[in-house]
């Protein structure tokens, strides 16, 4: 597994800094994916570009999920769509969240284990460097 991150656009809704929605470009092992981040005061989301709804992980299969809701005749909600995303990993989703967080970042790479190392557990690297491992651990 290689994932690499970068980002490729950041707009300001409100100029303010209350509503930021970043574009970003990811590989993960290969397969290309676009995914904006937007966080604003009531918290954030991330979305595939060009398509409906949020993503997000199902923790019991371990895979990435996109979910689009609309609104029923009685208020109620409607699922329209809840499908898995074919090659975009959890550990992806969490890379997006990371670069987020470092702004000066060109790039998060995640691999799954260091070359020198024994572990089996990804590594996450921010333009070269390595900031941590395993995953789980690192502070965003």
């Amino acid at each position: 597994m290689e994932i690499r991150i970068r980002r490729v656009g950041t707009v300001d809704r409100n100029g303010d800094g209350s509503d930021v929605a970043s574009t970003y470009a990811v590989i993960d092992s290969g397969k290309e994916f676009l995914i904006t981040l937007r966080t604003h005061a009531r918290g954030s989301s991330l979305a595939l570009v060009g398509h409906e709804g949020f993503l997000y992980t199902d923790r019991e299969t371990n895979t990435v999920r996109r979910q689009a809701l609309s609104v029923g005749r009685s208020c109620g909600i409607i699922i329209d769509a809840d499908e898995m995303v074919e090659g975009l990993s959890p550990w992806a989703l969490r890379g997006v969240a990371i670069a987020d967080r470092n702004r000066k970042a060109k790039e998060i790479r995640i691999i799954d284990r260091a070359p020198a190392s024994a572990s089996n557990e990804p590594v996450v690297f921010v333009d070269g460097e390595v900031v941590g491992s395993p995953i789980d651990k690192v502070e965003f």
